[in-house]
């Protein structure tokens, strides 16, 4: 029996779609956990009542984290620009890194997600939905924030709540998932 010339490069093409199509072994959790429970905050920041344990935080690589310049991310760019405030001595750069609570949580327009980076790296920031109805509930990324280098320091997205395609999100929890090189932090965002 004679096999086709393109057999293996069909079978070579089904694995890598195969592979790719399952995430990362480091998101795992993040992605799989339960969609339930948000870290509630007003649009300043402030946290109100509780906060959700699972959610947000920080992955510490010194003593605490120290807050250095802010610098503003367009909604759903992957470049960013900077506008710093200058007040006295510069702020040294983080020790850690962190993924503030989105702010207001929940959200009806917009809202404002914030992280810190101790040293220049490889981020990625992305929006997951959960699929509802029948069947196994898939975890799939409704929105690619921002997939870029950047410098050690504090940096704002601020999101309009809509998916790539520029569609307004249906209400629901979504998961903010940024990710610093094999460093994972998550947290629940609800849209209203």
């Amino acid at each position: 029996m004679t096999r086709s010339p393109g057999f293996p490069a069909l079978a070579a093409v089904a694995l890598l779609t195969l592979v790719g199509a399952t995430l990362p072994h480091h998101l795992q959790p993040c992605i799989n956990g339960p969609f339930e429970g948000i870290t509630q905050t007003l649009t300043d920041g402030t946290v109100v009542g509780e906060p959700d344990a699972r959610d947000w935080g920080c992955v510490e690589h010194g003593p605490g984290a120290t807050p250095g310049a802010a610098a503003d991310v367009p909604t759903g760019a992957g470049v960013v620009t900077t506008n710093p405030v200058i007040q006295g001595v510069p702020a040294p750069p983080p020790t850690a890194i962190c993924l503030e609570p989105a702010a207001p949580n929940p959200a009806t327009s917009t809202t404002r997600i914030e992280f810190a980076l101790p040293a220049s790296a490889h981020v990625t920031v992305s929006v997951y939905g959960r699929q509802q109805g029948h069947g196994p509930r898939e975890s799939t990324v409704v929105r690619n924030l921002l997939d870029g280098t950047l410098a050690a320091g504090r940096f704002i997205i601020n999101w309009d709540l809509r998916d790539d395609q520029g569609n307004a999100l249906p209400p629901g929890i979504y998961r903010v998932v940024l990710v610093v090189g094999e460093e994972v932090l998550c947290g629940d965002l609800e849209v209203r």
